[in-house]
């Protein structure tokens, strides 16, 4: 995917494009999708609620999934830092103090092996929450168990989905990529 440098004034209507997908994305397609899944198990299970309020109902099941889903996005961000946390604590305004005998450390990323299975262990427990709201949602209701399985099915369709393509994206990164030079924007090139 191209991304668009702002210092550039004729990127301006890429950028456009960039902010138009992104919002299309997030607040038409994935809503889209969940509404789809919502009228699907309306249908398929025979329950007496309406579209409207199966996917009312069963959004809540997605915030610990994309709490968790962010707080993975984080890591390897905060782990690539840490050297700087550690020297900015030793010296907060750049004076050249040495408090603690990590001012001049050299940069290193910190744990780079353990930034996917960290990732992944997020992810499956925002999984995991997300189908227990998902259940606690649906549990008062006396319901069969065939329309209890369209329900979990449709929106339990949705959480995984949402979990496995990120779960699945740093190890090809790990995999094909390799972190060789760092700046503030960490560049990544295939070796």
């Amino acid at each position: 995917m191209v991304y668009p440098e702002l210092k550039d004034a004729s990127n301006w209507g890429l950028f456009g494009l960039y902010t138009l997908f992104v919002w299309t994305l997030a607040l038409v397609l994935v809503p889209g999708l969940i509404y789809l899944l919502s009228w699907a198990a309306t249908k398929f299970s025979g329950i007496k609620h309406s579209i409207n309020d199966v996917f009312l109902a069963s959004t809540g099941a997605l915030l610990p999934l994309g709490l968790m889903l962010w707080i993975a996005f984080v890591i390897p961000m905060l782990f690539v830092n840490v050297t700087f946390i550690l020297q900015s604590m030793s010296d907060p305004f750049g004076w050249g103090w040495d408090f603690f005998g990590t001012a001049n450390i050299p940069w290193h990323q910190f744990v780079p092996s353990l930034v996917p299975w960290l990732q992944s262990l997020l992810i499956l427990i925002g999984l995991g929450y997300s189908l227990r709201n998902l259940k606690k949602t649906w549990s008062n209701e006396n319901l069969s168990a065939k329309k209890l399985f369209f329900d979990y099915v449709a929106d339990g369709c949705t959480d995984y989905y949402s979990g496995s393509c990120y779960d699945i994206f740093p190890y090809e990164l790990e995999k094909n990529q390799k972190f060789i030079k760092f700046d503030s924007n960490a560049f990544l090139t295939k070796q």
